[in-house]
């Protein structure tokens, strides 16, 4: 089984931001809270210039988003993973929803990773290397975040990564973090720019 980190693809693609206050919930988001419903419709505008730069399937936003095309294509296989709300519709690029990812798993090994903490010892900083628990092949690791890392990344499996792919969607970034067949692997971190 393979683990990839879900990023964006910030140097190519339009960004999204929000219009007005939404700080009421972002923070359940940033601990993948369940929100249960959400009836409120964030407006948004799209950032990043030239012009010519096109939207994504993916964009970067304070939370997760998707295009239609791709809720359309992952919804339900995100369904009971993630709560996905739609965005106000925007008239140039339609329709995107916000997704709040609340499959949190406990599989890191904390002994054999590379982990930074938190003053309080608990909270991971930072992953320099990643090594899962044997325990994580037996659960669904179609889309999670780490239990002790809520804030932290986006992480999918190997047949999220294909379906994404197959379907033609555009802006996801996938990097390897780790191999249940190779103990070897090393993850090596992204740079954005």
């Amino acid at each position: 089984m393979k683990i990839y980190l879900l990023e964006h693809d910030a140097k190519n693609y339009r960004w999204m931001e929000y219009k007005g206050n939404w700080f009421e919930f972002f923070w359940k988001l940033l601990d993948s809270e369940p929100l249960g419903k959400f009836e409120k419709k964030i407006k948004w505008k799209t950032i990043r210039e030239p012009k010519e730069i096109r939207m994504s399937d993916y964009p970067v936003f304070s939370v997760p988003a998707i295009s239609q095309k791709a809720y359309d294509v992952l919804s339900d296989s995100f369904l009971g993973l993630a709560e996905i709300f739609p965005l106000a519709p925007n008239k140039k690029y339609g329709q995107y929803y916000f997704m709040n990812i609340i499959n949190l798993l406990d599989c890191l090994d904390v002994e054999k990773s590379d982990l930074k903490f938190f003053s309080d010892g608990k909270k991971i900083m930072r992953i320099k290397r990643y090594v899962f628990q044997e325990k994580i092949l037996d659960m669904n690791t179609t889309i999670f975040k780490l239990k002790n890392k809520r804030r932290g990344g986006i992480y999918v499996n190997e047949e999220t990564k294909l379906l994404i792919e197959n379907a033609g969607l555009e802006g996801f970034i996938f990097t390897q973090v780790w191999d249940s067949e190779d103990p070897d692997f090393v993850y090596e971190p992204r740079r954005i720019f």
